[in-house]
């Protein structure tokens, strides 16, 4: 296994282009005339290793209840995890694994400090936000991908007095 490292400041400009690579892919896979043009799977997040970048930077898109939730994530370190989980109903899927899914039980709440990157006005911030829900559960994905773990390691069918997530 290839060991993800961590990105290193200040950034290089290929680094940065990579993430803004990453969250272009999402934009585009979440358009339907894009993807039968280009041939691109719907995606909601994407982390660098998938692209054969082994840094840890993931980016998230996602539109959920009319809010549009946008993150390009650098050397993500998480702080706190719920003890509720939670699981999406119909089960997870990945761009690497693809045509297969299952459920997987997630923290329903993550906290997390990170370098976020505005590619659209090529800026850096590093904060901790507090994820929940469907959102959580994106992050945790693609978090899992920095530390070599894919959603097939973690599948089960025991739901029991899990509720799934809701959105």
């Amino acid at each position: 296994m290839i060991l993800v490292q961590e990105v290193k400041f200040p950034i290089k400009r290929k680094n940065l282009k990579t993430l803004k690579d990453i969250m272009l892919y999402l934009n585009r896979s979440q358009d339907e005339k894009a993807c039968a043009k280009y041939e691109l799977k719907p995606g909601v997040g994407m982390a660098a290793p998938q692209i054969d970048v082994s840094l840890r930077m993931l980016g998230i898109l996602i539109d959920e209840n009319g809010k549009r939730y946008e993150y390009a994530i650098i050397n993500p370190v998480v702080l706190a995890e719920s003890v509720e989980m939670t699981y999406l109903p119909g089960g997870e899927g990945c761009l690497s694994v693809p045509g297969k899914n299952g459920i997987v039980l997630r923290h329903n709440k993550i906290k997390f400090k990170a370098t976020f990157y505005d590619y659209k006005n090529d800026t850096l911030e590093e904060k901790i936000l507090l994820f929940t829900g469907y959102l959580a559960i994106v992050f945790q994905h693609e978090f899992d991908h920095l530390n070599g773990i894919l959603f097939t390691d973690k599948v089960t069918n025991d739901t029991k007095d899990i509720k799934p997530v809701e959105f």
